[in-house]
This record gives structure tokens, C-alpha cells and sequence, in this order.
């Protein structure tokens, strides 16, 4: 009876609203279209903010907001569903939209006054045609993905769903964007601030991944090294800003440095110019600056490029130090076969798969990046750090960093400074300087460290370079100084070098190179370190008993032994450079 009841009261109600049958279809379809504008003004207001450079006046923000609208709508003829789907499903097209522009940038148009008027018609052909095929790259991936996002009725269903815990909450995975050229990556760094701080404030929930890119980037050429690259004064500064701080006020940072002759005050700024303007790389150490988040034996941030340090990326390898992907990699760097002796066989870049998705530097928080990494973020002084030096960073599983096959072919050729540091000091073993990087005397050289020999030879070299560079220092040390200066001897203490972190405490370098053995007439195999300190303590007991680089002048450490702590060693390069940048750019 009560049922009977239910279904007259219904269709009592239906009967009711007949009368206003086409005005509830325009309520609705009132609604409906106000809904479906919604989402696309809200996803075209986030491509305007992330697409273009913001302008201020409302003509050219109104212009933009057009514009951002349009490729909205653009994005609906790659899946017409979307035109009908929730303002969130949208939104995620937008996402998807923006992030392969920065993935898949435009090609590069030739400049007219670089080349002959026939070598310029080329390139602007190769590059015109290049264009075209990365457009239609861009717009098959659009379509892979946005053809994915199910339309208004299905998303309905499968919300249902989840409220009735009858299915999870994860997004459909999708395939990797493959990515070729990793300095246009980096020239990428403005708008990915920009996407990163549109949907910070936006406040998306964590579900939806606010600071994580949704697609993910596949890179089949490149090279794993573990080194961590302090960012160059080019790099950070811009090519034409890095040349003027330096030309312009780097004069007046050290006009009044009178402690020791001018010879040397001015080798030593050249040499200390040249070597950061580039950017040169440190080592990760098993001390407490490199470890990250409450486990220190878990994640490990490095280094992957292509060619050179300067053209890289910083990797995030999640479980890099808990499960085997230290030791698969330390293995690689050392391959060699049992028996093998008199040749060099460690390199200390390998050619690696990297699968991930890309992140923004200072959207890290303290518990996923080291303090010796504090560059990535922009800086480790967070009343001082400026987000727009920060860096980009690929996330990836350890299991997703695979050995390069023999179908992805390497070069063999990753370059990287080869370098060591001593400390200038009197005779009684104290610094000069309160700014501790006016205190550093670096010797460097650059070298391929992916292939063993000449990676092995170029450390050779350096030694050498560098026994015949102290000995002129040290020998023309004697001399008074200008006004005010040291009146005895110098002293050159040893820091610490490319591979040597020379921390102290017991702590190292994670990733040292594994001896090397060598027969003598006799047949006998002896082993011997093949770090560059090792190599040059070697190089001294080739010199003369007399000679000033074994005169007690120059200070290495204890071999065998760790010392204290040590405020100049390889760990506290990045926070001494940072203090330099900060003086740099207060002089100008």
C-alpha cells in the first residue's frame, strides 16, 4: 500500500510540473551551459597565467584571458567529450596542454646575422620543418591523453563509484613524453615557475598532484653521474648579466685585498672566476649535509645530462641509496674484468634510462632535499632565496633509472671540471679573509669523465698542472706584500677536490673510485688509489728532497687518517659560493 502511495505522490509531481515543462529545460539548460563556461574560463585563466608573460592593464590581461580561452576550446576538438566534462576534468586538459609546451618546446629559429646567406636558408628550412613535426607531435600526445578524460556521464558514474568505495581514486596512467634536448628544458625555467605558482594557488587537493607535472618525461640519452653541479654564474645569472657582474664588480670585491702579492691576489680571482662561471660539480658525502628527509640511507639526488655537467638536470632517485641502486651503480663506474691490470677502467658518468616526472626545485620541501642542495630550492637562507634561481628536478623510482642498452648506442663523452682547492694562509696556518671564498685557490681542468683513460689521464694532468702552479705560488710567496699585507711565507692547505669531499669525521665521498692495480717488473700486483689527492701525494714523492712543494709549505692531510670537521671541504662549497653570489651582487 505504501508503495501504491509512493507512485501516486510521483506521479502527482510530474503531473504538476507540465505546465512549466520549458522552463525547467531552460533552468537547466541555463545551468548547464553556465556550468560547462565555467570550466572553460577557469582552465583558460590558468594557460593565460602559465602561457604568457604577465603584463599589467586590463586590455592586454583581458587579450590574454582570451587567448588562454581559445586553446581550451582548441583542446576540445583533440576529444569533443571534454567540451561536456566536469570543470576539473578540464582543467587537468589544461595541465596536460601547458605541460607538453614546456615539454615539447618550439624549435629554434636561426638568427640571419650568425650565417652566410645560403647556410642561413638551410638551417631555417631544418628548423621550419622541425617545427612542423614537433606540432604534430605535440598535437598526437594531446590527443592520446585528452581522448582519456571520459566525458560528463562516465566521470558521473565513476565519481559514484568512489563515494560507494567500489573504486580507487588513482588517475589512468599514461605513457611517457620522450624528451630529447635538455637545455631547452632549463631555458623553460620562467614558465614552469609560473605553472607551479598557478597551481599553488589554485589550492588542488593532494590527489591531484599541485606539485608534480602529470605527464611523464622519458629520456633515452643520457648520462647518470653522482656529482651535484653548483650552478655557474651563466647559468644562474643569464649569459649577459653573468659576464657584467663579473667584468663590472668583481674588481671592486677585491681592490682592498692587500694580504699577499698582487700576483697572486690576481691569479687567484682569475682561477676562482673561471672555474665557477661555469659551473662545477661537487660529490655527494656520506655526511649529515647530504642526508635526505628522516631516513639518510634512502633517496639520492644527482646529476643527468647529456655532454656536460652544465647542460644537466638534478634526478631524484627515490629508494637511490636504501635498495641496490647505489650498488648497481658504483658497479657500473668500476666495471673492469677480474684480471685486469696497468689500465684504467673507473669513469664517473654512465649512460643511463630515466623515466619521471619533473618538479619545481623550491616546491621541494626540507624533508626531500639535503642541505648541501639547498641551490635546487634557490638558496638555503630562506629570508634570502630567490625561487627563480632554483632549479628543475626530475623525480624518478630507482627502478625507473635503467642501464642504457645496446639499442640507445653512448657516446662515451660526458665532461665535467676536473678540480682541487687549497686555502691560502700565513705561516702560522691561518685564512686571510673572513669572506671564506676569497680564501680558495682552486686548479681545474676539464676533462671527459665517461671514458676511463682519458678520464684517468686528464686527473694526471691536473696533478701536474697543479705541482707546477703551487711550486710558482709558493716560491714567489716569500715576497712582502703591498701596504698592510703578510710580511712571511705562505701556506697552501689542501680543501678538498673533485672526488674527495674531505669532510672529516670519518666521513666520505659516497661514490670513490676502486683502486687500480699494477704489475711491477717482478710480477707482483700492487694497488693504488686513483683519486686525484692520491695522485698528487704521489707526484710529490717524485720531487726533490729540497724542493718547496715538500718543504712542510704545502699541508695535505694525514694519509690514512680522517681529521676534524672541515668548514672548507667539498659539503660546504654551495653555502661559500652562496655567500659570494650575495657579495657580488650587493657591490653592484
Amino acid at each position: 500500500m505504501r508503495v501504491g502511495e509512493a507512485m501516486n505522490t510521483l506521479d502527482w509531481a510530474w503531473q504538476s510540473t507540465r505546465p512549466y515543462k520549458e522552463e525547467i529545460s531552460l533552468l537547466i539548460g541555463l545551468l548547464t551551459a553556465g556550468y560547462i563556461l565555467y570550466g572553460i574560463a577557469r582552465a583558460g585563466n590558468f594557460i593565460s597565467e602559465v602561457a604568457f608573460e604577465p603584463h599589467e592593464g586590463w586590455f592586454v590581461r583581458t587579450s590574454q584571458w582570451l587567448r588562454g580561452v581559445a586553446r581550451v576550446l582548441l583542446l576540445s576538438w583533440y576529444a569533443p567529450a571534454l567540451l561536456f566534462a566536469f570543470p576539473r576534468r578540464r582543467f587537468i586538459g589544461a595541465r596536460y596542454y601547458i605541460e607538453l609546451q614546456i615539454l615539447q618546446p618550439r624549435v629554434t629559429r636561426p638568427s640571419r646575422r650568425d650565417y652566410t646567406e645560403r647556410e642561413y636558408v638551410r638551417r631555417l628550412e631544418k628548423a621550419q620543418a622541425g617545427e612542423v613535426r614537433r606540432r604534430k607531435r605535440v598535437r598526437q600526445l594531446l590527443r592520446e591523453r585528452l581522448t582519456e578524460e571520459p566525458g560528463i556521464a562516465v566521470a558521473a558514474m565513476v565519481w559514484l563509484l568512489r563515494q560507494l568505495r567500489l573504486a580507487r581514486a588513482d588517475e589512468q596512467p599514461l605513457g611517457p613524453v620522450a624528451i630529447a634536448d635538455f637545455p631547452q628544458l632549463d631555458d623553460s625555467r620562467t614558465k614552469i615557475k609560473r605553472y607551479f605558482e598557478a597551481l599553488e594557488r589554485r589550492a588542488l587537493a593532494k590527489a591531484e598532484d599541485p606539485d608534480r607535472f602529470l605527464t611523464e618525461a622519458r629520456f633515452e640519452s643520457g648520462y647518470i653521474a653522482p656529482i651535484f653541479l653548483i650552478t655557474g654564474l651563466v647559468n644562474r645569472f643569464a649569459d649577459e648579466d653573468g659576464w657584467n657582474l663579473v667584468l663590472d664588480n668583481y674588481r671592486r670585491l677585491i681592490e682592498k685585498d692587500a694580504f699577499y702579492a698582487p700576483e697572486l691576489r690576481e691569479l687567484r680571482s682569475f682561477l676562482f672566476n673561471c672555474w665557477l662561471l661555469w659551473g662545477p660539480s661537487i660529490q655527494p658525502c656520506s655526511c649529515e649535509a647530504w642526508a635526505i628527509g628522516e631516513d639518510p640511507s634512502s633517496d639520492l639526488m644527482i646529476q643527468y645530462g647529456y655532454g656536460d655537467e652544465n647542460n644537466s638536470i638534478d634526478i631524484l632517485i627515490k629508494g637511490g641509496l636504501s635498495l641496490d641502486f647505489r650498488a648497481k651503480l658504483s658497479a657500473i663506474l668500476n666495471r673492469r674484468a677480474n684480471d685486469q691490470v696497468d689500465k684504467p677502467f673507473n669513469i664517473h658518468a654512465a649512460p643511463f634510462v630515466a623515466t619521471g616526472r619533473f618538479r619545481w626545485g623550491p616546491s621541494l620541501s626540507d624533508a626531500e632535499i639535503s642541505a648541501a642542495q639547498a641551490l635546487v630550492r634557490g638558496g638555503s637562507d630562506a629570508s634570502r632565496r630567490q625561487p627563480m634561481n632554483g632549479r628543475l628536478v626530475l623525480e624518478c623510482r630507482h627502478n625507473d633509472v635503467t642501464v642504457a642498452g645496446s639499442a640507445s648506442p653512448a657516446s662515451g663523452y660526458y665532461s665535467a671540471y676536473l678540480w682541487l682547492m687549497f686555502l691560502i694562509q700565513d705561516a702560522q696556518g691561518r685564512s686571510f679573509h673572513a669572506e671564506p671564498w676569497k680564501n680558495l685557490f682552486v686548479i681545474f681542468e676539464h676533462g671527459n669523465i665517461a671514458d676511463a683513460t682519458t678520464y684517468h689521464t686528464l686527473k694526471e694532468q691536473l696533478v701536474a698542472k697543479a705541482c707546477a702552479t703551487l711550486a710558482t705560488v709558493l716560491a714567489e710567496g716569500d715576497r712582502p706584500a703591498e701596504v698592510g699585507g703578510s710580511k712571511g711565507p705562505l701556506r697552501l692547505a689542501y680543501a678538498c677536490a673533485f672526488d674527495d669531499s674531505n669532510c672529516g669525521e670519518g666521513d666520505d665521498a659516497l661514490f670513490r673510485p676502486d683502486r687500480l692495480g699494477r704489475r711491477s717488473p717482478q710480477g707482483a700486483v700492487t694497488f693504488e688509489e686513483t683519486t686525484i689527492l692520491a695522485m698528487l701525494r704521489r707526484g710529490l714523492q717524485n720531487l726533490p728532497e729540497d724542493h718547496v712543494l715538500r718543504s712542510g709549505r704545502l699541508v695535505l692531510p694525514t694519509e690514512g687518517a680522517s681529521g676534524p670537521a672541515n668548514p672548507y671541504s667539498s659539503c660546504h662549497l654551495p653555502e661559500i659560493i652562496e655567500q659570494f653570489y650575495a657579495d657580488l651582487v650587493e657591490v653592484a
